[in-house]
């Protein structure tokens, strides 16, 4: 007997065919079939150009961006709380200042005098957009930036040369070009911040008695550019339940590598024969054989 299989694939399915071939006078389908790919449009194009696709990573990202959202509003609601204790709330005027004027006065306060009610929109208009902060730990600052991070600070080194604040170079190419796009200038976090101190320096030589340094402290450190520490993963780190225990209380460096040979066939002679038992039922070959020596051995650094 001879059969020959026929694939047909596609994006979002596949087709098959086995034929049988032994037959003198013609072929004859033995079996056939299809499996469709149940796959929304944006999954089809990650398909197509061969990107991974995991829910699990398109969980973690919408779960990313509720959170961002949330924390936002929370920012601004207590933003909004601190500018009604000082009177400083904008009406609806400036509120809805059109965006050239909003930069215009944006780009003012740097170095000018504005209303209260102006400052505290020009505050509302920094904190909706922070700039760009690496999440790296400083053990890894010393690695070499990415194109996209040298990029920003880049961007940030050539505004730093003109002597411009981010409002006072947005207002400036907003001249230049009204439909210069804003959102795709990424700057780093720290320009946004040097911005706000230029800002808030400028404006407590006009009104002392309200932007005191608390007070500054408090909308720099506390509302607008709060940044809650990373969260601890240790608590992830755990022992296989099937292949060993966690020791209370034994969280050292040599309790970690001692975890490790304890779990790892190469080091441990019991999880090796485990480990060719299950190979010997999966494939039907003799195989357990080849651990029975070293069962008992297992390696230590207490030893």
């Amino acid at each position: 007997m001879a059969y020959t299989l026929g694939l047909d694939l596609g994006s979002s399915s596949i087709g098959w065919a086995i034929i049988d071939t032994a037959k003198d006078s013609k072929t004859e389908i033995v079996a056939m079939g299809s499996r469709i790919l149940p796959l929304t449009t944006d999954d089809k194009d990650e398909f197509v150009k061969g990107n991974t696709i995991t829910k699990n990573g398109k969980r973690t990202q919408r779960r990313t961006q509720r959170k961002g959202q949330d924390r936002y509003q929370l920012r601004r609601k207590y933003l909004i709380d601190a500018l009604k204790s000082k009177d400083m709330l904008p009406d609806e005027a400036t509120r809805n200042l059109e965006k050239m004027q909003l930069w215009e006065t944006r780009a003012k306060a740097a170095t000018e005098q504005v209303s209260l009610k102006e400052l505290g929109r020009i505050l509302l208009h920094l904190n909706q957009k922070r700039g760009y902060k690496s999440s790296r730990s400083e053990a890894n600052m010393d690695k070499k930036d990415t194109d996209y991070v040298k990029q920003i600070k880049d961007r940030y080194d050539h505004i730093n040369d003109l002597d411009y604040t981010i409002g006072q170079y947005f207002f400036k190419e907003l001249q230049a070009n009204y439909l210069f796009k804003v959102k795709t200038q990424i700057f780093p976090r720290e320009a946004y911040i040097a911005e706000f101190d230029t800002i808030c320096a400028t404006k407590r030589n006009f009104y002392p008695d309200i932007l005191t340094n608390e007070f500054i402290a408090q909308l720099r450190n506390e509302i607008i550019y709060y940044q809650r520490g990373l969260k601890s993963q240790k608590g992830l780190v755990s022992v296989c339940d099937f292949e060993g225990v966690w020791r209370e209380g034994k969280d050292t460096d040599i309790d970690a590598v001692e975890t490790i040979l304890t779990l790892a066939p190469e080091t441990n002679g019991e999880v090796a024969a485990k480990a060719w038992q299950s190979q010997e039922e999966r494939t039907g070959l003799s195989l357990s054989h080849r651990s029975e020596e070293h069962t008992s051995e297992l390696q230590s650094l207490r030893r």
